[in-house]
């Protein structure tokens, strides 16, 4: 019965995932299990949510990440540091003046998660393209960066795609 509980509430998030049309890559959670991956340090995203404001011309994708290493054959959250920072760069050349198409947040909620928002202006983020893609470090700790890409895809209007992806 606990198994049944388990495979419904993946197959939920899953499918809500798909209908909030975001991919995450990779999608699995952190595994810890092989002898080799002791001390590999880990960056996890989970419960990324999108969240169109089409009468602001907004796209809101929000999500909770942590870091942690493996021991033992398990998962081990680490502390977040309270300067805690997310760093992002777009296509082409970034000057320290260049204007971004949203505006972001990082929120500690515990010691060891935190959560991000990213809000997205349409008109702004789609002016010239109809695909962007902007990358971003995480950095929990001094000397700790993990990196990913968002990659944001207008298939029709107000039809926005988004992708997470781990470098």
């Amino acid at each position: 019965m606990v198994k049944l509980l388990i495979t419904f509430v993946a197959f939920l998030l899953a499918f809500n995932l798909f209908s909030a049309q975001v991919i995450l890559i990779p999608n699995i959670e952190a595994n810890c299990s092989n002898e080799d991956s002791d001390y590999n340090q880990l960056n996890r995203v989970a419960n990324v949510l999108k969240t169109d404001n089409l009468e602001r011309g907004e796209v809101i994708v929000e999500f909770y990440t942590d870091h942690g290493r493996c021991a033992d054959g398990s998962y081990k959250t680490l502390l977040i540091h309270d300067n805690a920072s997310l760093t992002f760069w777009k296509e082409g050349v970034n000057f320290p003046w260049t204007k971004y198409p949203f505006v972001s947040s990082l929120e500690l909620l515990d010691e060891n998660t935190a959560k991000v928002t990213l809000v997205f202006d349409i008109k702004k983020l789609f002016k010239k393209k109809a695909m962007r893609k902007f990358a971003y470090w995480f950095t929990p700790a001094p000397k700790t960066h993990y990196k990913w890409y968002i990659i944001l895809e207008q298939r029709a209007e107000g039809d926005v795609r988004v992708v997470m992806k781990q470098i």
